[in-house]
């Protein structure tokens, strides 16, 4: 319980800033990705080596902190689908993994090295759905409407989803299966797109059991204050 007050009144700090911000943007960004099918029946998506169809997806390396000077560690982000899922896949450069071992999985997971991954319901923020992946395969998920309200009580259906964790020599990675029938019972395609947002919270340092964050996103919401949470930071993945 305590994670989630943090984490609301957090959010309100943010949305109390953001109300003040001109920039605030009500239109989705022009970012697409194309998402190629799996060719294979027996695709095995946990196995990314070479020689896998996970070398026929498109790489995504433009990760950026938006509101840094500097330029942020690599990320790398491929998916896939087949008729029956879609399939994510990061690789994330970092020196200085932070996992945290609070009792609370909600506070060790917003204190923890992750990924993100929202996708939106009938092609509006109106109401979205947001899953954090941390280092440990660890699962934050929520629904949301615009702008940040939050209902932490939601969670993704356990059978539609599956996560993978793993420690690499340079950082983690994490591959994710999510059921095609969830995504379409929860409203996200848009014909062959869907509009989703790509992110990753990359721990800096940890202080009195908080976790100070750098951002990273595939797309730059061109807002001044920190914030994903927007349409503006929202891209498109088109399913060939």
């Amino acid at each position: 319980m305590t994670a989630k007050i943090n984490y609301l009144l957090l959010s309100l700090s943010i949305l109390l800033a953001a109300c003040n911000n001109s920039s605030l943007s009500e239109k989705i960004s022009d970012a697409q990705y194309l998402v190629k099918k799996v060719q294979k029946t027996d695709f095995d998506y946990l196995n990314p080596e070479a020689g896998t169809e996970w070398d026929n997806a498109n790489e995504n390396r433009h990760f950026i902190y938006p509101w840094e000077n500097n330029s942020a560690p690599s990320t790398i982000f491929k998916a896939l689908y087949d008729n029956n899922f879609l399939y994510l896949y990061y690789e994330a450069t970092d020196s200085d993994l932070f996992e945290c071992d609070m009792v609370n999985t909600d506070s060790a997971i917003i204190n923890t090295d992750r990924v993100e991954f929202y996708f939106l319901q009938n092609g509006s923020m109106k109401t979205y759905k947001s899953i954090e992946m941390d280092v440990r395969g660890r699962l934050l998920d929520y629904e949301a409407k615009f702008h940040r309200n939050f209902d932490q009580s939601w969670t993704y259906p356990k059978d539609d989803i599956k996560i993978n964790s793993t420690k690499t020599l340079v950082g983690f990675r994490v591959i994710a299966r999510i059921s095609i029938k969830s995504l379409k019972n929860f409203d996200a395609f848009d014909g062959n797109k869907m509009y989703v947002g790509v992110f990753r919270a990359n721990v800096v340092q940890f202080i009195d059991n908080e976790a100070t964050y750098k951002w990273i996103s595939w797309v730059d919401p061109k807002v001044t204050v920190p914030d994903f949470h927007c349409p503006s930071a929202i891209g498109t993945f088109v399913f060939e």
